[in-house]
């Protein structure tokens, strides 16, 4: 087990990447703290899945742009950890609505950021002070996209804030340094989720075209490379994006 008796905690939780990821960081033996904004239901499902691993879990609510309601979410992350501290935070919560310059508004794009660059600031503020209480293996991971390194069309206000994700975590990879927290981010593909399904019917031709590996992203695809990069594997890899996209994005 990579991660025994580790705590993690898990942004976007309840469903898709970020239950999987729950999941899958359980299975290598940590505790979960499973983030939801509205799913209720969803997450105390994930949080009984962890429990019958054998491992504990708690669900917090919070919506990751909102600086009040994240200081909630780490009012049980000190609880739930006490002592211990906080060794990852996956910061995996966000949106992705399409839109071109011509029809998004400002309302629109306000919340793309908000959700995705803000609440990934917010969330990672709030977690310092659980991490540095942790005697090892402290990491942050945060969830990009390859749409920025592609340049797609349709999508401008998400590709936008994925790329101020990228800046976020090599910046912050620097300061961090000196406390022995890693940041790294991973990119991977348009992954089948069902949000993703619902939003974007029938994409999955032209993005499977578009890799080498040609078959629809699952959650699952993205689990090996999170666990390295919650597990002391990765102990000398920080401010790096680790791209796990099929090769659709070949740099």
């Amino acid at each position: 087990m990579q991660l025994a008796d580790r705590t993690v905690l898990v942004t976007g939780g309840s469903r898709g990447i970020g239950r999987e990821a729950c999941i899958s960081f359980a299975k290598e033996g940590a505790d979960v703290i499973v983030h939801y904004r509205a799913e209720a239901a969803a997450a105390s499902e994930v949080a009984a899945e962890i429990e019958r691993l054998g491992r504990r879990a708690v669900i917090a609510q919070a919506d990751v742009a909102d600086e009040d309601s994240v200081g909630g979410l780490f009012e049980v992350v000190d609880s739930f950890t006490a002592e211990r501290g906080l060794n990852v935070l996956f910061n995996n919560a966000g949106i992705y609505p399409a839109g071109t310059i011509d029809d998004i508004t400002v309302e629109q794009w306000d919340e793309v950021f908000a959700v995705n660059a803000r609440g990934t600031f917010l969330t990672t503020r709030g977690a310092l002070k659980h991490l540095r209480r942790a005697s090892d293996a402290r990491r942050i991971i945060n969830i990009g996209s390859v749409i920025p390194g592609l340049g797609a069309p349709g999508l401008l206000h998400y590709s936008a804030s994925k790329a101020a994700i990228a800046g976020f975590t090599h910046s912050l990879s620097r300061e961090l340094a000196e406390d022995g927290i890693n940041v790294n981010c991973i990119v991977p593909s348009q992954v089948a989720t069902d949000t993703v399904m619902t939003l974007f019917p029938g994409a999955d031709g032209p993005v499977i075209e578009q890799q080498s590996i040609k078959r629809y992203q699952q959650p699952r695809d993205l689990m090996g490379a999170l666990v390295f990069l919650a597990s002391d594997a990765s102990e000398f890899m920080t401010g790096q994006s680790l791209v796990v996209d099929g090769g659709r994005l070949l740099l």
